[in-house]
C-alpha cells in the first residue's frame, strides 16, 4: 500500500529532522521546494515551483502524485516539523481508516499531541494540522478542485479544513495516535524568517475565514461520488 506524506518546505535538506522519520515509518515523502532551491534526499518526488502558499502547494503535491501513483488511497499532509506516530504502524492506520469511513471519503487527525490548548482543547482537536486524506475525499471536495481552499495563503486553510470535513461528517479525531508537532516556539527557537510573509497575511486571513463560515464554507461542495 502507498501511503504518501506530502508539504511545503523551505527548510534547507540540513535543517530537517522529521522527514527521515517518515521515510522510515515506510510513508513515501513528497516535498514542494521554491524553484531553484536544493532537492531534500529524503524525498521520493520534489517539486519545484513558485511558492504561492500552503493550501495551493498541497493541491499540487495530491494531483502530482495521484497522476503518477492512482493506486494511492492516502495522503499526509502537516508540515517539516511534524513527525510520525512512532508506535502504530501506517497500514494498521489507513486499515482502521479505512473500516472507519467505508472507503476512503474521509479525513482522519491525529490528536494525542497535547499541545497549544485552547478552550479545552489541544490545535489538532481544533484545526487539521496533520490530517490523514482519503483519496475520494481529495479528488471530489471543493467540486473537485483539491482538498485545500486556494483562498488563503497560510493562516486558517487548516482551520477552514477541519470545519469543512466536519460539516461534511467524515471528520475523525483519533487521541490514540500522535503526531508530534516540534514547533519553534515549543522547542525555543525564534520564528523562522520564511514565515514572516505569512504572519502579515494574517488579519486578512482571519477576515476571510470568518466570512466563509458565516456563508457556510460556499464552493466546498463535493462532486457526486463516481
Amino acid at each position: 500500500m502507498s501511503i504518501w506524506y506530502a508539504i511545503p518546505s523551505a527548510k534547507r535538506p540540513d535543517e530537517w529532522s522529521t522527514l527521515p522519520l517518515w521515510r522510515q515509518r515506510g510513508y513515501r515523502v513528497a516535498v514542494f521546494r521554491d524553484e531553484g532551491a536544493d532537492p531534500h534526499p529524503a524525498a521520493d518526488l520534489n517539486i519545484f515551483g513558485q511558492y504561492e502558499g500552503y493550501p495551493k502547494a498541497v493541491n499540487q503535491l495530491c494531483l502530482e502524485i495521484l497522476q503518477r501513483e492512482p493506486e494511492t488511497e492516502w495522503i499526509v499532509t502537516g508540515g517539516d516539523d511534524i513527525a510520525p506516530d512512532p508506535r502504530v504502524p501506517r497500514d494498521a492506520i489507513a486499515e482502521k481508516c479505512l473500516e472507519h469511513f467505508g472507503g476512503t471519503f474521509g479525513v482522519m487527525q491525529p490528536t494525542g499531541d497535547q499541545y497549544m490548548i485552547q478552550g479545552g482543547k489541544t490545535a489538532t482537536e481544533r484545526v487539521c494540522e496533520s490530517p490523514w486524506m482519503g483519496v475520494d475525499f481529495i479528488k471530489r471536495v471543493n467540486g473537485g478542485r483539491g482538498p485545500y481552499p486556494e483562498e488563503y495563503f497560510h493562516f486558517f486553510c487548516d482551520e477552514h479544513f477541519h470545519c469543512v470535513a466536519e460539516k461534511l461528517g467524515v471528520l475523525w479525531h483519533r487521541p490514540d495516535l500522535i503526531h508530534y508537532h516540534h514547533h519553534w516556539g515549543r522547542e525555543g527557537k525564534p520564528r523562522p524568517e520564511y514565515l514572516h510573509p505569512a504572519r502579515l497575511d494574517w488579519g486578512k486571513a482571519q477576515v476571510l475565514f470568518n466570512e466563509r463560515k458565516a456563508a457556510g464554507f460556499p464552493g466546498h461542495e463535493p462532486l457526486e461520488a463516481a
